[in-house]
């Protein structure tokens, strides 16, 4: 049986396994978090989980939530319709088996899943992941992107090409050259595609409506507006003090993140090599926050940086450990804003400001699934007793 076979039979279990309260005779939840949680803050990697001292900490924090789930365990009578319907019994729903490339998309993900060999769309409302494409062939995404008008973008190296699909997951166009084309990530700037080209070390830039190549951005090597290995790529806001319009560049093998503003040119680097707070071993991904932050996600020390919109550096968290809170090969990340998380968070954090937003980041080993971290920019206000 095809693995894209495989999956729809498992979502089919998945509904099974989520039918409402008036089958189960209990509700059934499509989000859960550990009860455990850990602070990170520019003052240390990680507070212990003490809301004192997080209450005398003044800047940014991130809180760990933990893993998003997916699904819940069966009852005996969905078991019986599963057992009708299947033919055979079913643990549970769904999981991701070796999740990488995620994208917010309208009210929810996007997750590419190589061990699923497809992409599945994740929302609020539903009990279970469900297929976010049309078309049945198996696919193995680098980066995805949503455009402004509802499409999103997947970027496909073993295709040599970038596809977009509309909102119900229907390939509309494709973006692609004859030769030496490895598309890692992919952006719209403005009415232009860009795309991070790794056979190149440039940017390739494509009209967004024709699908046409224009011109390409940068070459290799070290310097300003060079590359050596671009891989994730960011928009910016029209009125992102760094370079409104622009893009953010994960320059792989320079350690780096470069700026550009919406013609191309170099405005800014940020991070460099080390392994300290806004310093970089592997950078593979960037996402930008609503309020101009910018998130790095860095292979190598399995952590996530943190820089307001001019380009500071904040903070870092996640870790290299074995603890509930580590990122253990994390390979993708985003921002979001909704779904609004803050009721989800325990009370033992003793902290009464909502979170501004959430990074979700994905993780390919032990617990492969999305980590969640709430992200609270301004100081945190105590709990009233």
């Amino acid at each position: 049986m095809s693995s894209h076979l495989k999956f729809h039979r498992a979502v089919l279990g998945a509904t099974l396994a989520a039918l409402p309260t008036m089958v189960c005779g209990c509700a059934s939840g499509g989000t859960a978090f550990r009860s455990q949680v850990s602070w990170y803050a520019a003052a240390s990697p990680g507070l212990n989980n003490s809301s004192d001292q997080v209450n005398q900490t003044t800047g940014p924090r991130a809180l760990a939530l933990g893993n998003l789930r997916f699904g819940r365990e069966p009852s005996e009578t969905r078991q019986a319709l599963a057992e009708f319907f299947l033919g055979e019994r079913i643990e549970r729903g769904p999981g991701l088996v070796k999740p990488g490339a995620i994208a917010r998309h309208r009210d929810g993900l996007l997750i590419s899943d190589a061990g699923l060999g497809t992409l599945v769309r994740w929302t609020p409302a539903a009990q279970a992941l469900q297929p976010a494409l049309a078309s049945t062939d198996p696919i193995r995404a680098a980066a995805i992107a949503a455009c402004e008008n509802g499409d999103f973008l997947v970027a496909i190296p073993a295709a040599s090409a970038v596809h977009r699909y509309d909102a119900r997951g229907r390939l509309i166009r494709s973006y692609s050259l004859p030769s030496e084309f490895r598309p890692m990530g992919a952006a719209q700037i403005g009415g232009e595609i860009w795309v991070t080209n790794a056979a190149r070390h440039v940017i390739e830039v494509f009209d967004s409506a024709s699908g046409s190549h224009g011109r390409a951005i940068g070459r290799r090597g070290h310097g300003p507006g060079e590359f050596n290995l671009p891989l994730g790529i960011a928009a910016l806001a029209k009125d992102h003090p760094l370079a409104g319009g622009g893009a953010v560049v994960v320059d792989a093998f320079n350690a780096r993140v470069q700026v550009l503003d919406s013609s191309g040119r170099w405005m800014h680097d940020l991070g460099g090599p080390g392994d300290v707070t806004g310093r970089f071993g592997r950078p593979i991904g960037a996402a930008v926050g609503p309020d101009g932050a910018l998130f790095v996600l860095d292979a190598a020390s399995q952590r996530v940086h943190a820089f307001d919109g001019r380009g500071n550096a904040l903070l870092a968290f996640g870790r290299q450990a074995t603890d509930a809170h580590s990122l253990l090969l994390p390979s993708g990340l985003c921002v979001v804003s909704s779904p609004d998380l803050a009721d989800e968070l325990p009370r033992e954090t003793g902290l009464a400001l909502r979170p501004a937003y959430y990074i979700w980041v994905s993780e390919q080993v032990d617990r492969p699934g999305i980590r969640a971290y709430a992200w609270f920019p301004e100081a945190a206000g105590r709990v009233a007793p």
